[in-house]
């Protein structure tokens, strides 16, 4: 009888702690559910980090949740989030710990969990009890959890490690999603970004293109126009001469023939001169030049018309500019070019000023600069901050600027450009309160030396 009671209480004890076991194994997985719910409501790392931190915390009971990140290249440990109930267990979010080489940091990196049973040495009435999970995937190490519980009587049970193996396995799951999704999203809005950009260029692309080709038909529409023109003239020149009874009047249309032959010559001439300067077929031919005698020359070629338009002259030489090797028609066609726009944009009565200086330091100790011609014009005429970037252009021509329509192709400061560029030299243009300026700097060797006394001559028509 006795026997048969004892089998029966065996059984029942067995029976009860089956069934305590089955409750425990249900209150972990209703933990581990519950606890799987929460990380896997965001994508947000940070919301990730707070929601495991704070939900371990309240679920476990324990004092301390830390999740520490590890950056293999800086050999550092870094603290991500923490949820804390004890301030002496609390540290900053952003913390670094050096990764030592000790036993529980290869534990660790082997992807094995640590207990440390009566660890803390923190000034507690009782000790701590931690618990370390690797976080991991696939194998390779992300970080760690820690888990601190503060009671003299706690063990860290099969049960509780089981439970915090499986919330790490499912926390090491979000966190791979969450980067993941941070990465797609990282790729995304660069992936917009240049979308943009690429999108902003087409647009600038397709209004130059745009721009560039009004810019061709208003060139063939100029090119055209002035190539007819002068045909037109000579045409009726040629028609007067056969009709026209006096020598003198035969003279007069002799002349218009030779003018718009001339005309229709220097057109071609220009269309040409720009493609062999483009094409790098242009020959550079230097000579010696005297500099005085040859810019007089230019400049009175240019003095009737100054007084037909009533514009007022200024010209600064300096006294003694040298002879200098220079290629003197390229050069001279710079000059020309430029002195001819101010006379053409010039209203009547305002100025138009020319300077010439020879830079040459070579005497200088310890400096050597390339000695140069420095050509300056100015004239009262101002061009808009639009306009200016596009004036060296091919075929520009700034709209509604020519008081004395004497018209154009457009192709003067282009080929001034080329030709300037050609000597090596540079070219700079500004344009502010009612004035423009542009400066014009060649290479050009001597071998005299240039003393500094300035003439200034005004001359007004």
């Amino acid at each position: 009888m006795w026997k048969s009671v004892a089998d029966h209480v065996g059984i029942a004890i067995q029976q009860a702690q089956i069934y305590q076991e089955n409750q425990l194994k249900a209150q972990r997985e209703a933990t581990l559910n519950q606890f799987t719910q929460k990380i896997r409501s965001s994508l947000d790392l940070e919301q990730i980090f707070s929601t495991a931190t704070q939900g371990i915390s309240q679920l476990l009971d324990v004092d301390l949740v830390e999740i520490q990140e590890y950056l293999p290249q800086r050999q550092v440990w870094l603290t991500v989030s923490q949820c804390s109930k004890h301030p002496n267990l609390s540290s900053p979010l952003g913390a670094e710990t050096p990764d030592a080489d000790n036993e529980i940091n290869r534990k660790i990196k082997n992807l094995e969990v640590v207990r440390i049973n009566n660890s803390c040495n923190l000034n507690l009435e009782d000790s701590c009890h931690g618990l370390l999970v690797p976080l991991r995937f696939q194998n390779r190490l992300w970080g760690k959890l820690c888990l601190i519980k503060i009671d003299s009587d706690y063990q860290w049970s099969d049960g509780a490690v089981t439970l915090v193996q499986s919330m790490a396995e499912q926390l090491a799951i979000a966190i791979q999603q969450g980067q993941l999704y941070q990465r797609l999203a990282n790729l995304n809005t660069d992936l917009e970004r240049q979308v943009l950009e690429r999108t902003q260029q087409l647009r600038e692309r397709i209004q130059e293109l745009q721009r560039l080709n009004m810019l061709k038909d208003d060139f063939l529409s100029t090119v055209s126009h002035e190539l007819r023109t002068p045909l037109s003239n000579m045409k009726m020149a040629i028609q007067m001469l056969k009709i026209a009874p006096e020598s003198q009047r035969r003279q007069r249309y002799t002349e218009i023939l030779e003018s718009e032959c001339y005309r229709e010559i220097e057109l071609i001439n220009d269309l040409l001169d720009l493609q062999r300067l483009e094409t790098a077929s242009y020959q550079v031919s230097r000579t010696v030049v005297d500099l005085k005698i040859w810019l007089h020359q230019i400049i009175d070629s240019f003095c009737s018309r100054i007084q037909a338009q009533q514009q007022i002259l200024k010209l600064t030489l300096s006294d003694n500019l040298p002879s200098v090797l220079i290629d003197k028609t390229s050069f001279g066609r710079i000059v020309t070019e430029l002195f001819n726009n101010a006379c053409k944009y010039t209203p009547a009565n305002r100025q138009i000023i020319l300077e010439f200086f020879y830079q040459n330091n070579q005497d200088l100790v310890g400096s050597y600069t390339v000695p140069k011609v420095i050509f300056k014009i100015s004239n009262q005429a101002e061009i808009a901050d639009t306009e200016l970037p596009h004036i060296f252009d091919k075929f520009y021509r700034i709209p509604n600027a020519d008081p004395w329509k004497r018209g154009g192709t457009g192709l003067g400061l282009a080929l001034v450009k080329e030709l300037v560029k050609q000597l090596d030299g540079i070219i700079q243009v500004e344009s502010s309160q009612r004035w423009t300026t542009f400066t014009v700097q060649i290479p050009a060797p001597q071998g005299s030396e240039l003393n500094g006394h300035d003439n200034s001559l005004t001359i007004k028509f």
